[in-house]
């Protein structure tokens, strides 16, 4: 845009942070950008202009810019509790925790009633491993929010989740009146596993009043099994969630009860899905949406709602691909497949969860290149996976070229006899196909892991933890230390293969005597 041709009223500062505020609600972030600056070269001194720039400037995950800007609006506007809050926000996504705690609490130094401030305060201080402190912060949040219960009741609900996972992460219990009973839509057939209680948290946290999928005619199930009305179960969240979830549904299936997996935002896992159960319907994103049903649960309330969740629970493998030559890996050496990297993403949530997962290909380097005797295979697919590049004399085979879809990781999981992986889809999957899985954690991670070294979702699995946020060598040197189990790995593979050996031998007379009843 030109402005030379402008008026000097409409070359104002106003006109441009208006014009900015309109292209930045429409979508257009570039020219939203650009007209801030232009309303700073009208007024070079406009905090407005700053303050603005800086939150459009963290949108658009330019995080050190985002914090320039905002630090000259605070300079302009000292006392501004939004513009504190907001560099104490533009810097917890840029990985700066010790400062994101200095601008929450200088926000809530001029403002001690800024809700907002509380609550990112309990969450920042979690990561940074200071429970008690967060604890704290959540019990200020429920106190604001009861002075101001109609407008503020979803921050008490969340804080409450929030002390409850907390609670959860460190196996201490809340006292008396310090962590009220949340507000539930539902009431948990079975929650006797605590791996269960804390995905009923979950479940809770991640709960959104109104939903726009909307199954027309459907009631909300009660988990009660009717085998002539169908059930609808809607998986919108990752993709990780939607393989965690597959388990509980033979069990339903099994026992008469219908049901039809509406994935509204993705597509291409339908065959994975069916290696579940073939008698599973599935609708993706590119399809239309169910046209009426009975009944319908989210898929974060399955688990909560079905009777048999216990008994699920327990049931791995429950994922049985079948396997085709075009998946076949040659050689008899024992086969390790790796994982760096989760999905990347344009918004700052799914950019912070990127970051905070994924170490990177060089932190493998030296287990790879340590264990000459083992194939490594790499399984990233995606942006992440032409880091391999970086490494040209790296003895890691790229899958990538072979994989279509999730079905196809799964088929070559199968080949293999272990997976290293970040926390994405691909973990969960060695986890439903009962592979060794060693799981690499960070800090803060999710509340479904627990605490252990092991899960119930998972019983072939290993979790590696990290102590400090973004520290991967201490994490990488704790799997050093585990070293002996994957040089064993060839003695379990002879292991299993005798094993897989007798199991045959035991079964020949029932063999012998089903060749003897066809002739």
């Amino acid at each position: 845009m030109n402005s030379s041709f402008l008026d000097p009223i409409s070359s104002s500062e106003g006109f441009w942070l208006q014009y900015g505020d309109a292209c930045r609600r429409r979508g257009q972030l570039e020219v939203a950008e650009q007209a801030y600056l232009q309303a700073l070269q009208s007024e070079a001194e406009s905090w407005q202009a700053w303050y603005r720039l800086g939150l459009l400037r963290a949108d658009l995950l330019r995080f050190d810019e985002a914090i320039e800007n905002l630090l000259q609006a605070h300079r302009l506007q000292p006392d501004h509790v939004d513009i504190l809050y907001q560099l104490g926000k533009s810097c917890h996504d840029a990985f700066c925790l010790d400062d994101a705690v200095h601008w929450y609490r200088q926000a809530l130094s001029r403002a001690p009633e800024h809700i907002d401030s509380w609550f990112a305060l309990a969450k920042t201080l979690d990561y940074l491993n200071q429970p008690q402190a967060a604890r704290d912060c959540c019990r200020q949040v429920i106190a604001l929010a009861a002075a101001n219960p109609d407008r503020l009741d979803r921050w008490r609900i969340n804080a409450e989740l929030c002390l409850k996972l907390l609670d959860a992460a460190d196996g201490t219990s809340a006292h008396p009146g310090d962590n009220p009973p949340v507000d539930r839509n539902l009431i948990p057939r079975d929650l006797t596993q605590p791996a269960l209680r804390t995905w009923e948290l979950l479940a809770q946290l991640h709960r959104q009043p109104k939903s726009r999928y909307v199954v027309p005619g459907a009631q909300d199930w009660d988990g009660e099994i009717r085998p002539h009305s169908e059930l609808v179960v809607i998986a919108k969240n990752g993709l990780g969630d939607v393989i965690q979830i597959l388990r509980f549904l033979p069990d339903l299936l099994s026992h008469g009860q219908p049901c039809l997996l509406w994935l509204p935002v993705h597509k291409g896992i339908k065959r994975l899905i069916k290696a579940v159960s073939g008698s599973l319907r599935v609708i993706e994103s590119d399809e239309a949406g169910p046209e009426r049903a009975d009944f319908y649960v989210p898929h974060l309330d399955l688990p909560l709602s079905s009777r048999f969740a216990s008994q699920s629970l327990s049931r791995v493998p429950y994922l049985f691909p079948h396997a085709g030559p075009e998946h076949a890996l040659p050689g008899s050496r024992p086969k390790v497949g790796i994982v760096w990297a989760c999905r990347q993403g344009l918004t700052r949530s799914k950019h912070w969860s990127y970051r905070q997962r994924s170490p990177g290909l060089a932190p493998f380097v030296t287990l790879i290149r340590k264990h000459p005797e083992m194939d490594f295979y790499s399984l990233q697919v995606g942006p992440d996976a032409h880091q391999l590049a970086q490494f040209p004399d790296l003895a890691l085979t790229d899958l990538s070229p072979r994989i279509q879809d999730l079905y196809d990781t799964a088929c070559l999981i199968q080949q293999l006899d272990l997976v290293i992986s970040v926390d994405t889809a691909v973990a969960h999957l060695a986890g439903a196909l009962g592979k060794p899985l060693w799981l690499l954690l960070p800090s803060g991670c999710d509340p479904r892991w627990g605490q252990a070294n092991s899960t119930p979702w998972y019983p072939t699995a290993r979790l590696f933890r990290q102590q400090t946020l973004l520290d991967w060598e201490a994490v990488f040197n704790t799997m050093g230390c585990a070293d002996r189990s994957l040089r064993s790995l060839p003695d379990m593979r002879s292991m299993d293969t005798m094993g897989c050996a007798d199991r045959s031998l035991r079964s020949l007379p029932d063999m012998r005597s089903m060749d003897e009843d066809e002739d």
